[in-house]
């Protein structure tokens, strides 16, 4: 792992189980972790309630890290979600909710991150593989 010592990282989903497992893991190698979630977490590192599907409050959450921990060094992005249905039967607004959070989420933060960032500033997203050979049943818009 490389030297994350006094390094601001940025962590979405911070409070989902990955989220959590990267938070801690960041903190431990010695990162001046801040984690983003739906709501400010209780305890641990910097934490920012930023809805991470919404252009201002993501503005708003990087502002925040900028005031307390000063320019990012990296962002790892670990919001993700799904829901199941079968295709026919999938509303629109589950199948939007499932694009917004799992890729408008993802765009968001990394064109935030990206103008921010410090020099050599990394941006890391966790992906699935799910969908990359074929779809999976009652999970289109995941695997869209």
């Amino acid at each position: 792992m490389p030297d994350l010592i006094d390094r601001v990282v940025i962590v979405t989903g911070a409070a989902g189980r990955l989220g959590r497992v990267v938070v801690g893991q960041l903190a431990a190698a010695g990162a001046r972790v801040a984690a983003f979630d739906r709501e400010a977490l209780d305890a641990g590192p910097f934490t920012v309630a930023a809805d991470v599907t919404d252009e201002a409050s993501v503005a708003r959450a990087f502002d925040a890290v900028e005031g307390e921990l000063g320019t990012p060094h990296a962002v790892v992005h670990t919001v993700g979600m799904w829901a199941g249905a079968p295709f026919a039967d999938t509303e629109l607004a589950d199948w939007e909710t499932v694009l917004r959070v799992n890729l408008t989420s993802a765009f968001l933060v990394f064109r935030e991150g990206a103008r921010r960032l410090g020099e050599g500033g990394r941006l890391v997203g966790i992906t699935s593989g799910q969908g990359a050979d074929r779809g999976v049943a009652q999970q289109a818009a995941y695997s869209a």
